[in-house]
């Protein structure tokens, strides 16, 4: 069991760096301050871990999401932009809980709307060890992300919670990360305050 949880941690974070290496959306430089919610600057901060032990999958939550959103046409600040933000100030993730941090981090990155958020719920159901509970049926794993949109000019905000579920195979906490950060783009114009 702890070599599969190990094996699980691994696959979490070469898929981060993966992620990481793999996004470079540029900033638009059409962005502008009045248009509609998909041409203004978005920044995601890196969210906090509140479950325990799933710093790797918060953290590729978040830059997931910066891919996501790109992948809308949705402008976003390239998330290692955002973590050099963050630590030239030396703020952590637990720090974009507060508005004024919040504030401080669109300013520095150029951004309109900064999305922060919480991964809250991350469970696996029984993957084959030893004591099988009374179930039948493949494993299924749950995660619960609760995300804040900060609209900064408007000093507005918006708050959502997203559940995904994944079934069967090694990876399905970050499957059921995935399908809860699909669920938050695919509201995304009625998400922007």
């Amino acid at each position: 069991m702890l070599r599969k949880r190990r094996l699980e941690s691994v696959s979490v974070l070469l898929l981060f760096v993966a992620t990481l290496i793999g996004i470079a959306p540029r900033p638009s430089t059409q962005a502008q301050s009045n248009g509609p919610p998909s041409a203004r600057m978005v920044a995601v901060a890196p969210f906090v871990d509140e479950v325990g032990f799933h710093e790797d999958l918060a953290a590729w939550a978040s830059a997931r999401l910066v891919l996501l959103l790109s992948r809308q046409g949705v402008p976003v600040v390239p998330f290692p932009q955002v973590e050099i933000a963050l630590r030239e100030v030396r703020l952590g993730p637990s720090a974009m809980l507060s508005l004024a941090a919040t504030d401080d981090l669109a300013q520095r990155v150029g951004a309109e709307i900064v999305i922060s958020g919480r991964l809250i719920h991350a469970e696996t159901e029984w993957d084959g060890s030893e004591t099988p509970p009374v179930r039948m049926g493949p494993a299924e794993s749950t995660v619960t992300l609760a995300l804040r949109t900060r609209d900064v000019r408007s000093r507005r905000l918006h708050y959502a919670e997203v559940t995904g579920r994944a079934v069967g195979g090694y990876a399905r906490l970050i499957r059921a990360t995935e399908s809860a950060l699909e669920d938050f783009v695919g509201r995304w114009a009625t998400t922007v305050p």
